[in-house]
């Protein structure tokens, strides 16, 4: 039996149909944002004779050692320019990528341009911070001045303080410290008591105020930080005792603090904290030396790895992260503060690594 005509025309065209669908299925947009391993930066590098961080103090060593690189992460689509379906296939199947939902990455309608500004002030706010944690370390006081810009939710301070006070002291049991340098808020707060009472002085409209209050946690606080908080939002002025730059005007964010830090701490203490080693690391850094937990985790163990980092510093607080996802080849050490990343780098140095702290030591306690 003979098929008619319009039959064999249709299953002559079926498999041009079906070709022309799954192409433009492979092109259909979808809401998705791919983060990956972006570049990493050797930031004790120098180019074109122009060291990456520059210190203006004569005794800083520019000329240092090895590899200290910070990390980052790529970040493909935004809400004007989607990713296409076989982008999504592709970045599902391999190791170190991460699909976000736009909403999730682009909050409040937040548009990208507004979202790389954002980060690349965060970028500018680390780098002095930075600075100030590695003078702060290295026992050299930082002048600063503290400037309140609103309260937590929830704090004790709601409705006493307001945006534009500046802090002047605490009184803690009777002791007034005055607020004087970059580290010293948080200095005090490390392990204060929670419920401890309080006096505030601040200065508002050229008058000093005092009231009472009462240090609390807040519930987003991971079991690694310790001691309890004011619940105010701080803007730090500090005034650094040399000029420190740092010439990276094209990458955001405030997750090279820690590897910032380090850079500083090494060019001011001979240039040889690393030796011959590729080390990098990633975390966010507090004026006091604490590290700080950072997104992009994964992404970034990946970058390091195929950098050829063999050593990689995390903060401790991402730890959940690190555990399963560490690419074959790199050893990954959690740290909480400067202290711990700088005996990380010594047992770097010294070839002391067999029995360091992982973070399966610190997530089975």
């Amino acid at each position: 039996m003979r098929k008619p005509l319009g039959l064999k025309l249709l299953l002559s065209l079926l498999p041009l149909v079906t070709f022309v669908s799954v192409i433009v299925l492979a092109f259909l947009p979808l809401p998705y944002v791919i983060q990956s391993p972006g570049p990493t930066v050797n930031v004790l590098e120098s180019y074109d004779g122009e060291a990456l961080i520059e210190l203006s103090d004569p005794k800083a060593k520019n000329d240092t050692v090895g590899e200290l690189r910070m990390v980052t992460v790529s970040a493909k689509g935004t809400p004007e320019n989607k990713i296409r379906a076989y982008e999504y296939i592709y970045a599902s199947l391999q190791p170190g990528y991460n699909l976000v939902p736009l909403e999730e990455y682009y909050p409040n309608d937040i548009t990208a341009e507004e979202l790389a500004e954002y980060n690349l002030k965060a970028m500018v706010s680390s780098q002095s911070t930075a600075a100030a944690a590695a003078y702060n370390y290295l026992g050299v006081k930082v002048p600063a001045t503290v400037t309140i810009l609103g309260t937590v939710k929830d704090s004790p301070l709601e409705g006493k303080v307001k945006e534009g006070d500046i802090l002047k002291a605490v009184e803690i049991n009777g002791k007034r410290t005055e607020i004087d340098t970059a580290a010293i808020t948080f200095e005090l707060t490390r392990d204060l008591p929670v419920d401890t009472p309080l006096v505030f002085e601040i200065e508002r409209d050229g008058k000093i105020e005092r009231f009472d209050t009462h240090s609390y946690r807040p519930a987003q606080l991971s079991k690694f930080d310790t001691g309890s908080r004011f619940g105010i939002y701080l803007r730090v002025d500090p005034q650094l005792p040399e000029d420190v730059k740092i010439h990276l005007e094209d990458i955001g964010g405030p997750s090279a603090g820690m590897i910032f830090s380090l850079a500083i701490i090494d060019k001011l203490t001979g240039g040889d904290l690393v030796g011959e080693n590729i080390v990098a690391g990633t975390g966010a850094i507090s004026y006091d030396g604490i590290v700080e937990p950072i997104g992009g985790i994964v992404q970034k163990m990946h970058g390091a790895k195929r950098d050829n980092a063999k050593w990689f510093l995390a903060p401790i607080q991402n730890c959940d992260e690190v555990v399963g996802n560490i690419p074959d080849g790199l050893n990954v050490w959690p740290v909480h503060t400067l202290d711990d990343a700088l005996d990380a780098l010594d047992s770097i140095k010294s070839g002391q690594t067999a029995h360091h702290p992982t973070c399966d030591t610190f997530l089975d306690k």
